[in-house]
């Protein structure tokens, strides 16, 4: 992880860790009243040069989902380096089995808490979208882009815990036919044998008007 992405990560949490201990209090308290249960959760992701770690992040609600709040206590791997606060959304390990060469380039980067695809895609793209603009912020990554995306990420929670409408940081991309081709094809390789230090260059994208096109190189 570049220097000035973890100054920047750790900076953002001490400036904010008041009203961030406060929001998992509310969390927290709120899922106890609403049901029983366990407040946290945890699932198996793969990170930065796709190495394992463990996600945390509240127990699913409709409420927290739909205010993107499920995700805050990501903060924790954000704290431990095996996440920042942008970045591209860690991978499953059924996302990993069905990767192709071209998108392991996503393990370039951290994960992140949020990215291009939440503040400029939602539901309204594909997956060969959202891994486009993926890459687009791998390849164009600074700290004013993560600046500029941590701040448009914090005005669409606002906007939609007021309105208690969508789910746009959160939803899942359409699936259509470049899904099916993105699970076709299955990793026969290792991780270690498929992953170079400038990842794949095999495709390009370009980000247009807040969409990626694909052109084959």
């Amino acid at each position: 992880m570049p220097r000035w992405k973890r100054v920047f990560d750790i900076g953002v949490i001490i400036l904010l860790l008041p009203a961030l201990v406060l929001l998992f209090g509310l969390v927290a308290l709120g899922l106890k009243i609403m049901s029983s249960g366990p407040v946290f959760a945890r699932d198996r992701r793969y990170g930065f040069g796709a190495r394992p770690f463990t996600c945390y992040h509240f127990r699913r609600e409709w409420l927290l989902d739909a205010i993107g709040l499920v995700e805050l206590p990501e903060l924790i791997n954000v704290l431990r380096g095996e996440m920042s606060l942008v970045g591209p959304r860690p991978c499953t390990p059924e996302e990993l089995e069905a990767y192709m060469p071209w998108q392991w380039e996503r393990f370039d980067t951290p994960p992140g808490l949020t990215g291009v695809w939440q503040v400029c895609g939602g539901g309204q793209t594909t997956l060969a979208d959202m891994v486009g603009m993926d890459l687009h912020y791998v390849r164009n990554r600074s700290f004013w882009m993560d600046t500029k995306l941590l701040l448009k990420t914090t005005l669409s929670i606002f906007t939609l815990a007021r309105d208690r409408g969508g789910i746009a940081p959160l939803a899942k991309p359409r699936q259509d036919g470049a899904e099916a081709a993105f699970t076709s094809r299955k990793i026969s390789e290792a991780p270690s044998q498929r992953h170079g230090a400038h990842g794949f260059q095999a495709r390009h994208w370009r980000l247009h008007s807040g969409r990626h096109r694909h052109a084959d190189a």
